[in-house]
């Protein structure tokens, strides 16, 4: 083993005018201290005056105090022309509104409310005057028609003939069925009719007819279909006035779609 033995540090020196980039300009003329450069004038204090007090002349500390001040006076101008147009804009926007709401009382005064009365009628409602020219639509265009049952079942209708039918709802008299008077039933004619009460007007109109004639010939019962369309297509009509009443009503055909109707005095 190598014992090492301590020895004591030397001492290094370094000069820098021996160092490469690190020579002394020599024509290098230190500034002196910035306080150096303040040179403050004094002035004797008389001792019937009151006492001024010395001015900084050629002081870097003057420079700052100006800008500040000038900094002061450009956020006060800022502030003024704010209040002044914000004064203004403010007093120009409570006109407008105060011409508004003027504007908006007088329109509310001038309002006149108009009340409008709807009157809701049925269906079947008789008008009060005549019609003139009036039309109805075409029976092969119409899908369905109104009989008003339940309401019109088991009652009385008097024709302007004065004759009294016994009205059945859901009831269909078909033709070979059982007659009251014996034979079975025969149908006179098919024609167009929109309502119940029509179809029962044409079977009176029909015993009118026959007997102004001297004709042996009696509408005794007649039937309505709603469906017009599908039975006009079919048959050219969906009332059919009948020789004679049906039996017995136990031996009619039931659906919601017919209504028969039967002659009370032959």
């Amino acid at each position: 083993m190598t014992s090492m033995s301590a020895h004591a540090p030397e001492a290094y020196t370094c000069d820098v005018h021996s160092q490469p980039g690190l020579e002394v300009n020599q024509g290098y003329n230190a500034r002196p201290p910035y306080h150096d450069e303040l040179e403050i004038k004094h002035q004797v204090v008389q001792p019937d005056h009151a006492p001024r007090y010395s001015s900084i002349v050629n002081s870097p500390l003057q420079e700052p105090r100006k800008k500040g001040f000038s900094l002061l006076i450009v956020i006060i101008t800022i502030l003024l022309t704010t209040i002044i147009v914000g004064g203004a804009v403010g007093g120009g926007l409570g006109a407008s509104l105060a011409n508004c709401d003027s504007n908006q009382s007088s329109s509310e005064i001038s309002t006149t409310t108009v009340t409008h009365t709807v009157t809701h009628t049925s269906a079947s409602a008789v008008p009060t005057t005549s019609l003139i020219n009036y039309t109805v639509a075409a029976a092969s265009t119409v899908s369905s028609l109104q009989m008003n049952c339940p309401s019109i079942d088991n009652s009385l209708y008097s024709t302007h003939a004065q004759q009294s039918f016994q009205i059945y709802c859901n009831h269909d008299f078909w033709a070979d069925l059982p007659a009251a008077s014996g034979g079975v039933i025969r149908n006179w004619a098919a024609i167009v009719a929109y309502t119940v009460h029509d179809c029962i007007e044409a079977c009176s109109a029909l015993n009118v007819q026959a007997d102004a004639s001297g004709v042996n010939v009696r509408c005794r019962a007649m039937t309505f279909r709603r469906d017009l369309e599908s039975q006009f297509d079919s048959s050219g009509g969906n009332c059919w006035l009948k020789n004679d009443t049906i039996a017995d009503l136990g031996q009619a055909v039931m659906h919601d779609i017919a209504v028969s109707a039967a002659l009370l005095d032959n």
